[in-house]
C-alpha cells in the first residue's frame, strides 16, 4: 500500500513533466522561427541601410553644392550692395541688354530648371527625413527583437535546466516504480503462500471416506510412478543395445572400407604391372585368321575387297568381339600365372583355424 501510494503521488508529477516537455518543444520551435525572422529582418535592414546611405550621400553632395551656390549668390549680392553703396567703384553691368531674345529665353529656361531642381531637392530632403525616421523605427524594432531573442534564449536555457532536473527525477521515479513493482510482486507471492498455508492450517481434518480415497489415489500414483520407472529402465536398456549394435555396424563398415581400399590398391598395382608388361615391344606375327586382323588389313584381302560395305562392317563387329574375348582370356591366364607365382613364393597357406584355403576365385573379366 505504501508503494502504491508513492506511485500515485509520482504519477501527476510525471504527467506534469510530460506537459513541460511539450511546452519546451513548442518554445524551441518558436525560438527557431524567431531566429529565422531575425536573420531575415537583419538582411532587409542591411539592404535598406545601404540604399539609405547612398541616398544620404547623394543628398549631402547636393546640399554641399546648394550651399556653395548660396554662398556665391550671397557674395554676389554683397558685392552688388557694396557697389550700390559706393564702397566699390565697379558699376554693375546689366547683361540682359546685351543678350538677344533667344538668349534671354534660354536664361529664363535655365532659371525655371534651377527652381525645379530646388523643388526636387526639397522633396529629397523630405524623403531623407522620412527614411531617417523609418531607419530609427527599424533600429528600435531590431533592438526589441534582439531583446526578445535574448529573453527566448534565456527561457530555453532555463527550460533545458528544468528539463534535465525533471529527467533525473523521472529516472529516479522510474527506478523507484520498478523496485516498488518488483517488491509488490514478491509480496503478492508471499501473501498467496501465506494464505495457502493459513487455509491448509485452518481446514478441518478429512473424514474417513476422504482419507481412504486419498490413500487410494496415493497408491495409484505410486504404482504409476513405479511403472514409469520400469519403462525408463527398459528404454535405457534398449538404448545400450542400440549403441552396441551401432558400434558393431560401424566396425563392420570400417572393415569393409579397409577391404575395398586394399582391393583397390592391389588392382592398381596389377594394372601398373600389366601396363609395364604391355610396354614391352613384341615382334609382329602375321595373323592367319582374318578376324584377328585390323580393319584396314582385312579389307585389303581379296575375299573381302568385293563385299558390300554393310557386310564389311558386320564382319568388323564380329572381329572386335573375337579380339576382346582373346584379350580377356590372355589377361585371365596372365593373372593366374601371377597368382600361382605369388603363392609359390609365399608358401603353403593356412588359416588360424587350420582349415584349407578357399579354392573358388572370381575371374578377372567378371
Amino acid at each position: 500500500e505504501r508503494l502504491l501510494k508513492r506511485f500515485e503521488e509520482l504519477e501527476p508529477r510525471v504527467e506534469e513533466w510530460r506537459e513541460l516537455q511539450k511546452v519546451h518543444e513548442e518554445k524551441k520551435e518558436r525560438v527557431i522561427v524567431v531566429e529565422e525572422e531575425v536573420v531575415d529582418v537583419e538582411k532587409q535592414l542591411v539592404v535598406k541601410q545601404e540604399k539609405e546611405r547612398a541616398m544620404v550621400e547623394d543628398w549631402e553632395r547636393r546640399r554641399a553644392e546648394r550651399r556653395e551656390r548660396r554662398r556665391e549668390k550671397k557674395e554676389e549680392k554683397q558685392r552688388m550692395r557694396q557697389i550700390m553703396m559706393g564702397e566699390i567703384n565697379d558699376a554693375p553691368i546689366d547683361v540682359s541688354k546685351y543678350l538677344s531674345q533667344e538668349e534671354r529665353d534660354w536664361v529664363r529656361k535655365q532659371e525655371r530648371a534651377c527652381q525645379q531642381e530646388g523643388r526636387k531637392a526639397q522633396g529629397y530632403r523630405d524623403r531623407a527625413s522620412e527614411l531617417e525616421s523609418e531607419l530609427e523605427a527599424m533600429e528600435e524594432n531590431a533592438a526589441s527583437i534582439a531583446e526578445r531573442l535574448r529573453t527566448a534564449r534565456d527561457a530555453v536555457g532555463q527550460t533545458e535546466y528544468e528539463t534535465s532536473l525533471l529527467e533525473r527525477e523521472m529516472v529516479t521515479v522510474e527506478q523507484d516504480t520498478t523496485d516498488a513493482g518488483a517488491k509488490l510482486q514478491t509480496l503478492k507471492v508471499q501473501r498467496e503462500d501465506l494464505e495457502d498455508e493459513y487455509k491448509a492450517a485452518t481446514m478441518p481434518p478429512p473424514s474417513d471416506k476422504e482419507a481412504i480415497k486419498l490413500e487410494r489415489e496415493i497408491e495409484a500414483v505410486a504404482y504409476k510412478n513405479q511403472e514409469l520407472r520400469d519403462e525408463e529402465d527398459r528404454l535405457w536398456s534398449r538404448v545400450e543395445l542400440y549403441e552396441q549394435r551401432w558400434d558393431r555396424t560401424e566396425n563392420a563398415w570400417l572393415a569393409k572400407k579397409e577391404e575395398e581400399l586394399a582391393a583397390e590398391f592391389y588392382a592398381k598395382l596389377e594394372a601398373e604391372e600389366a601396363a609395364a608388361a604391355s610396354r614391352i615391344k613384341k615382334p609382329k606375327v602375321k595373323q592367319e585368321d582374318p578376324l584377328l586382323m585390323a580393319y584396314y588389313e582385312r579389307v585389303a584381302l581379296p575375299e573381302y575387297s568385293d563385299q558390300g560395305r554393310h557386310q564389311v562392317l558386320h564382319t568388323d563387329v564380329r572381329a572386335r568381339d573375337r579380339q576382346k574375348r582373346d584379350r580377356q582370356k590372355a589377361a585371365y591366364d596372365a593373372e593366374e600365372q601371377k597368382m600361382l607365382s605369388r603363392l609359390a613364393s609365399v608358401g603353403p597357406f593356412e588359416t588360424s583355424s587350420g582349415a584349407s584355403p578357399p579354392r573358388a576365385r572370381v575371374p578377372v573379366a567378371f
